[in-house]
């Protein structure tokens, strides 16, 4: 690939004053050769040996600094930092040595110009900064060594050390929820025959702990999807494949699972994971000082400008709804704030893209690691699946494209990482779930961005940890309840579920009776009864059903809802979403009211068949509402769903309980009736 004509055009600017200084310096260098034998020669003996080694010991430590403090760049991320064009630090040994040349040459005339007191005050202020970097870089690396942390961990710590930096202490709080016995953010793990049900460790690295409360993390949402199924969310920040591999064989199995889940970032673990070392640094290498290293790592915490997102309820047992009160991102990703600036996130994004995205055979490493997983799970008996989890660069394609607008070299291969790891998981006949296409599927919001992603983090938000913890609860259910997949069955085959028997139609769902609830997947509040009639709230932004309809016809659906108002509220809007297709956006008038949808036969699959509702508001009734104490997320009270074969069931009388519903509203925790519109 071509240099930009910008680079080109910058490289021929420099170089004549290349040439020109190299000139220079080999002409001072052979200058000071030549006085150095002569005197030699002569017998003659070097004046002022002290002052001159000194001297060459400052400007060395100033080459050092250029190349630990201004041409070293992170590698991955807060862990490593290394000079990508050693060509520069070796100009900067060139110009150091030619200064150390002219200043050789020039010193008898500098002794006559320059002062005593101001040449004398000169060393000194040199001496005392040479053995102040050597006071803190020894100071640093001890309390590295005794106190190690994310900022004082040494770029060549072992593992064991690198683990305990950056693995949360026992109790600490993140959100409204302590970390458990072994740093991880879940509660305390049981060993599988304590437990009545199948036991499955998930086990990742920061995306473990994640940017939500715990009742929002993938892994919450993938266990209550599947009841009676444990999963148990293990991992920590910087880590790699690896320590994922320490976590496998010393955590893990031992608690006997019947299944381990290892969710891969693909951002960073394929190439340059915090648990794969890049070799040795070199001498002009900021890993090579710690005190490079820490300035490196606080700049960039001082750069990232981390939100002060409070991680400290004063209630730890919150329900979902009131975390979405005290937290209005998790509802609404447009109030997101940003964790990193947007300087340092698409430098991270950009140096991601770098190491994943263009062709590089240096991932040897990276497979003999999974294969080195396998074959300590299959020595224990139990089976080992993987998760891939892309970059926001795949998944929001505004992003990759100000990403490949600004990149420089090989041509980027957006999914590269995904088809390198699944057809190796295919050829040894191994379990693997892509999240890449299911991500990919979920529409854009209004400004055209699916925002899956916390603003400028990396992670998944509340709306991504759903989409990805549904996802994952069928991978796991599938591999719970099938045998292993044969060598060479696709990803897609091998998370395929058994496909219950479609319903008939016309068929009557009575939301609010307790019949639904096997048809009533998630975002549903508990049933209710007001004037004879039964109805569910809604719970949050979304609420799904999962019914098996029947295929290769057109269905209407007819659903009754009413809208929760308020004073000055704005019209309540439910999009309806069939298998992750949007088949209409429906306004809601005030009250109770009856609404049709067609459901095209071309979106039906019957495998079952995911509905979802996502609605424009949710709102706590104490919020909005004088003398209430609800304190749930409320969008819509939801009283039936109806589905009819087009042209046929329309003819057949309605089905029983679908007629008109009296006029009584649903009532509100704290005694509140309707809410005045």
């Amino acid at each position: 690939m071509a240099l930009p004509t910008w680079v080109a055009a910058g490289a021929r600017a420099l170089l004549p004053a290349g040439v020109a200084l190299f000139i220079v310096v080999v002409t001072l260098a052979a200058v000071e050769a030549g006085r150095t034998l002569w005197r030699w020669w002569q017998h003659q003996p070097e004046p002022d040996v002290g002052l001159r080694v000194r001297g060459a010991a400052y400007l060395a430590l100033a080459c050092i600094l250029v190349g630990a403090f201004f041409l070293s760049r992170p590698v991955a991320g807060l862990g490593t930092f290394r000079v990508q064009m050693p060509i520069w630090a070796w100009v900067s040994a060139t110009v150091a040595y030619g200064t150390y040349a002219l200043w050789s040459l020039l010193l008898p005339r500098l002794r006559r110009v320059v002062p005593p007191r101001i040449r004398r005050g000169l060393d000194v202020l040199g001496m005392n900064a040479v053995l102040a970097l050597v006071l803190a870089e020894v100071a640093l690396r001890v309390g590295g060594t005794f106190w190690p942390s994310p900022l004082l961990m040494a770029p060549s710590a072992p593992p064991q050390v690198r683990r305990g930096a950056n693995r949360g202490p026992p109790g600490q709080i993140r959100f409204n929820f302590p970390l458990n016995q072994g740093g991880h953010y879940d509660s305390e793990f049981k060993p599988a025959s304590a437990v009545p049900g199948p036991v499955v460790v998930s086990i990742g690295d920061s995306y473990s702990y994640g940017t939500v409360p715990h009742a929002f993390h993938f892994t919450t949402v993938a266990e209550q999807e599947i009841p009676g199924v444990e999963i148990y969310n293990m991992g920590y920040p910087q880590i790699g494949p690896s320590d994922y591999l320490y976590l496998l064989e010393h955590e893990a199995l031992p608690l006997d699972p019947d299944l381990v889940v290892v969710n891969l970032f693909l951002g960073n673990d394929v190439t340059d994971g915090p648990g794969m070392p890049m070799g040795p640094p070199r001498w002009y290498d900021a890993d090579s000082y710690m005190v490079a290293v820490v300035w490196r790592r606080w700049q960039i915490m001082r750069r990232a400008r981390l939100a002060h997102r409070a991680e400290v309820t004063a209630d730890p047992n919150l329900t979902r709804g009131e975390l979405a009160v005290v937290y209005p991102w998790l509802a609404d990703p447009f109030l997101e704030k940003p964790s990193f600036s947007r300087e340092v996130f698409l430098e991270i994004e950009a140096r991601n893209a770098r190491g994943i995205c263009t062709p590089d055979a240096g991932h040897e490493r990276f497979f003999q690691t999974l294969a080195d997983m396998e074959r300590v799970a299959e020595r224990a008996h139990v089976p080992l699946a993987l998760v891939l989890i892309p970059e926001e660069f795949q998944v929001e394609d505004d992003l990759w494209e100000e990403i490949t607008r600004k990149s420089v070299g090989p041509r980027l291969d957006r999914d590269r990482p995904q088809r390198m790891v699944v057809e190796w998981m295919e050829r040894r006949g191994g379990a693997v779930l892509d999240l890449l296409p299911i991500l990919r599927a979920v529409p854009p919001l209004k400004d055209g961005r699916r925002h899956l992603y916390h603003l400028q983090d990396s992670h998944f938000n509340a709306r991504g940890n759903e989409v990805a913890g549904r996802a994952i609860a069928r991978f796991v259910a599938s591999l719970l309840s099938t045998e292993p997949a044969p060598p060479g069955h696709k990803a897609s085959q091998t998370v395929a579920e058994s496909r219950p028997p479609a319903v008939s139609l016309p068929l009557h769902v009575d939301i609010g009776d307790s019949s639904a609830r096997g048809w009533m997947h998630s975002g549903w509040q508990v049933d209710e009864t007001a004037g004879g009639a039964s109805y569910a709230w809604s719970d949050g932004m979304r609420s799904v059903l999962t019914i098996p309809l029947p295929t290769g016809t057109d269905i209407r659906m007819d659903f009754e809802a009413l809208p929760f108002a308020f004073s000055r509220s704005p019209q309540q809007r439910v999009s309806v979403i069939l298998n992750g297709t949007v088949i209409e956006e429906v306004p809601l008038r005030p009250g109770l009211q009856k609404y049709s949808v067609i459901l095209p036969a071309d979106v039906v699959l019957g495998a079952p068949d995911t509905l979802e509702f996502r609605y424009a508001y949710a709102r706590a009734p104490q919020d909005v509402l004088r003398l209430s104490s609800d304190s749930r997320m409320l969008a819509v009270a939801w009283y039936s769903v109806d589905f009819f074969r087009i042209g046929t069931d329309e003819r057949q009388p309605k089905p029983r309980g679908i007629g008109a519903r009296p006029s009584v509203a649903p009532k509100l925790r704290g005694g509140m009736a309707r809410p005045p519109v």
